[in-house]
């Protein structure tokens, strides 16, 4: 798998777990314990697979890359899909304080919750539709080998960032919770 290859599974994961927080969203009235503890494991996914892992590889390696490639054409949209990544780590950090809430207003911390975490679901959908369109031009722009780099740096941001195997316990999670909401 090459760094394009890469982001675009990436993006499969980020989506079905959008899909499950929407689906947790519609959950979360009803006030269940187990709802809310999902929602933390979800946060923590975005926190740190979405964010520290994901959108990283993009900021130090893919964008200087096609900004080194001396495109200036898509200097548009890095500046906005990194202006993305900014507002989602906002709408995460108050979705985490919004949880902080819970316990004292269940009925209006639900609605805040529900609300931001919606904001954020619609961002990353729009982010990931326009991000693609910006990777299948870095495909075609890029080489096979200067991929291959790419992915070895990813690799080295990936293991120092998260760490060993943190990777497949996120996959793990999403199966888990795919199976619980999506079914």
């Amino acid at each position: 798998m090459v760094a394009i290859d890469e982001l675009l599974h990436e993006h499969r994961a980020v989506e079905t777990m959008l899909e499950v927080l929407d689906r947790l969203c519609g959950k979360l009235a009803e006030g269940g314990k187990k709802e809310l503890n999902d929602l933390k494991s979800i946060l923590e996914f975005l926190e740190v697979f979405v964010d520290k892992c994901h959108h990283a590889k993009e900021e130090k390696e893919l964008f200087p890359a096609l900004r080194e490639s001396g495109r200036r054409k898509w200097e548009g949209e890095i500046e906005e899909l990194l202006a993305d990544h900014e507002k989602g780590r906002a709408l995460v950090h108050e979705l985490k304080a919004s949880l902080g809430s819970v316990p004292s207003s269940m009925n209006a911390a639900h609605a805040a919750t529900t609300a931001k975490a919606r904001e954020y679901i619609a961002l990353l959908n729009e982010h990931i539709e326009n991000e693609e369109k910006l990777f299948q031009a870095a495909d075609k722009l890029l080489s096979q080998s200067r991929q291959q780099e790419l992915k070895t740096r990813f690799d080295k941001i990936e293991a120092e960032r998260i760490g060993p195997g943190r990777h497949e316990q996120f996959h793990r999670l999403i199966d888990s919770l795919k199976a619980e909401y999506l079914r």
